[in-house]
């Protein structure tokens, strides 16, 4: 598997390719409009440089020293998947982030755990700690999943943060990170 940058001459792949596995999502001029935008740094991965079958999107944050995961996925046999099939495109950013001297990865997942949407959104703490263990059990179960979160829990990603409500009611945003250094 090969990885390419995504550029001005290339985008337009990469969003036939985000429009293709995750039409409710993205239109394909909303995904070239994502992929083309100034702050948005890009790869994709395939074959060749004309079948695009990942790709990862990332806006660099230099003043706080991290790169934010914008966007990214890949074709699994027509399901989209966030996990270890993207392991050369994690690794790229990771490696992309390390040679900037940035000291760390962030995004943002769908977390849609009830007790949390029950309650009202003052605890966070106690509801990361939730998460956080259960993250432990998790990991110490060896789940192998197809899914990004478990993945990024063994990438070194660790639970950081939530937003509530931030991807429609009741769908909340579990902010995971991962230290470079």
């Amino acid at each position: 598997m090969n990885i390419f940058e995504t550029n001005s001459e290339n985008a337009i792949l990469v969003a036939r390719l985000m429009s293709r596995i995750k039409p409710d999502w993205w239109s394909i001029d909303s995904a070239l409009e994502q992929v083309t935008s100034p702050d948005i740094i890009g790869w994709y991965m395939g074959e060749s440089e004309d079948v695009p079958i990942g790709f990862i999107n990332i806006k660099e944050h230099a003043t706080h020293y991290y790169v934010e995961l914008n966007n990214y996925g890949y074709d699994d046999n027509g399901e989209f998947v966030t996990g270890e099939g993207m392991a050369i495109l994690y690794e790229k950013i990771e490696q992309y982030a390390a040679s900037k001297g940035l000291r760390s990865v962030r995004t943002t997942i769908t977390w849609t755990d009830a007790s949390f949407s029950e309650q009202e959104p003052t605890t966070y703490a106690k509801e990361l700690l939730k998460i956080a263990n259960y993250s432990a059990e998790l990991l110490a179960s060896g789940t192998t999943m197809r899914r990004a979160y478990p993945y990024l829990l063994n990438r070194g990603y660790y639970p950081a943060g939530l937003i509530a409500d931030c991807y429609g009611e009741g769908l909340h945003g579990l902010i995971l990170l991962k230290h470079l250094a």
